[in-house]
């Protein structure tokens, strides 16, 4: 199968990229750093370098996946970062400038 895992080589995202590589499946790993790309090249993932909050990267990355876990970071510059992480799951209902948002755009918009 084909995954996309965002989260970059975090806690959650680097075990589990090295598990689905293991067990035979292609992962492309979403990162927001540049100098992680040789990192997730390493492991044999492919690098997606971009920004959670971009729908048409998101879109381009999705395109093709059979799953995708998404970790959506927190926004530091958030006057109030701990409330906007429990407001995420709120953005379904309406909000289009959070990043869980503009994700499940572009997992409808990938096809």
């Amino acid at each position: 199968m084909n995954y996309v895992i965002s989260g970059s080589l975090g806690n959650i995202s680097k075990p589990l990229t090295k598990t689905l590589l293991a067990n035979g499946h292609r992962v492309t790993v979403i990162s927001s750093n540049p100098e992680r790309a040789a990192e997730i090249t390493a492991l044999g993932a492919k690098a997606a370098i971009g920004s959670v909050e971009d729908i048409s990267f998101l879109t381009h990355t999705f395109t093709g996946a059979d799953a995708v876990y998404t970790m959506i970071p927190p926004n530091w510059s958030a006057p109030n970062w701990k409330q906007h992480i429990a407001d995420i799951p709120k953005s379904a209902s309406g909000t289009k400038s959070r990043p869980s948002y503009r994700a499940q755009l572009a997992i409808k918009n990938s096809g």
